[in-house]
């Protein structure tokens, strides 16, 4: 009696084992078919991402933009960059940012004046 018993659980627990190792091959085999997808997925982007970084040179050409200032100048107004056109930092008048009224009240507060 006593060995049926146990014959009865160990194959219990073999198939419960099984059980398991099934369950978790399975897992696993998904994980890994997500893993291989979100690689491709990342190849793809960065194939993506330097085909827009050739895109981007080959758009920001300095013969390109060049031409293009010549065409749209007079419509957009530009005018070439020259030396004349800068300054001096001596020349630039650095004034203290302007004070807000909540500000100039919140230090009439303090020194006990009306709010």
């Amino acid at each position: 009696m006593i060995r049926m018993l146990m014959t009865t659980l160990c194959c219990g627990l073999v198939i419960a084992a099984a059980v398991w190792a099934y369950q978790e091959n399975d897992a696993t085999r998904a994980s890994y078919s997500r893993l291989k997808t979100l690689e491709k997925s990342i190849s793809d982007e960065r194939e993506r991402i330097a085909v827009l970084e050739v895109e981007w040179a080959y758009l920001n050409r300095p013969q390109r933009l060049r031409s293009l200032a010549r065409l749209i100048s007079d419509d957009l107004w530009l005018f070439p960059i020259a030396d004349t056109r800068f300054g001096d930092i001596e020349q630039l008048s650095f004034r203290p940012p302007p004070v807000s009224a909540w500000h100039r009240n919140a230090i009439d507060f303090r020194r006990g004046g009306p709010v």
